[in-house]
């Protein structure tokens, strides 16, 4: 009986047995992206359990805070927990200034002007009235918007009206009277600092522009902002004195507070 040969197709070299092969047996690439997939599983899962232990040792450490005061989602109490997220609230919460802080800033300015006065009251007048190309045309002319600008805004405060209709007019009264008006409203503003409570800081005052439109502010934003608009042009005084070769003394915060404490509210 003659030897049986193996039907076409079916011997380690037919075509059906090289594609059993080849469906049995992936590609080497396809092997090494399996190996590779699961060394990154095997990674994952040992750092999460590092992450795991490292969330037991912190909350071991530090309790939870009681659901009083813990911000939600949404801002409310009893939320769920955020780990590492920022919690935003749309609840915006206007805390003033303490009464003493406030009165200190306006007893400040009082004196800085005050200091300032002093100094220039010793040039000659055509220093004073000099022309000059930074804001307002000249040191007097300066003092001035200053003086009308403070006018204006206790204007808004007394709810009464200023009559002005320019920042910056043209003539200015003499020194000496400059002098003195501003003075008195400096004291104003001092007084009025120290008498007002939290409800009265946060009265919103509305007010027309002098260079039209409405607007509204905070009795206690706009005594901050009257502060600091005389700052402002102290700054622009001060450049020009230095054109003509004059140190005006320091009229810095922490000067004033050296000099001062005594008198300032506890």
């Amino acid at each position: 009986m003659g030897r049986l040969r193996p039907r076409a197709g079916h011997g380690p070299r037919g075509r059906l047995h090289q594609a059993h092969l080849r469906r049995s047996d992936p590609p080497r690439d396809r092997r090494r992206h399996r190996r590779r997939t699961r060394r990154r599983s095997d990674f994952r899962n040992r750092a999460g359990d590092r992450d795991g232990r490292r969330d037991r040792r912190h909350r071991a450490h530090h309790p939870p805070a009681s659901d009083a005061g813990r911000i939600g989602r949404h801002g409310g109490g009893s939320g769920r927990r955020h780990h590492h997220r920022f919690v935003h609230s749309e609840t915006k919460v206007t805390v003033p200034l303490p009464s003493q802080h406030l009165e200190t800033l306006a007893r400040y300015k009082a004196w800085a002007d005050a200091r300032l006065y002093d100094m220039l009251a010793g040039l000659p007048a055509d220093a004073l009235t000099a022309p000059s190309p930074i804001f307002a045309g000249s040191i007097l002319r300066t003092l001035n918007h200053v003086y009308l600008m403070d006018v204006v805004w206790k204007s808004h405060l007394l709810g009464i009206p200023h009559h002005l209709t320019t920042r910056n007019p043209e003539a200015a009264p003499p020194f000496p009277e400059l002098r003195d008006a501003q003075r008195g409203i400096d004291a104003w503003y001092a007084d009025c600092a120290a008498t007002m409570t939290p409800d009265v800081c946060n009265d919103v005052v509305p007010f027309t522009f002098i260079g039209g439109g409405e607007g509204s502010m905070r009795r206690e934003d706009i005594v901050l902002h009257v502060i600091n608009h005389t700052t402002y042009h102290r700054g622009h005084i001060t450049a020009m004195l230095n054109q003509i070769g004059v140190q005006p003394q320091a009229t810095d915060l922490p000067v004033f507070l050296r000099d001062t404490r005594s008198l300032l509210p506890k």
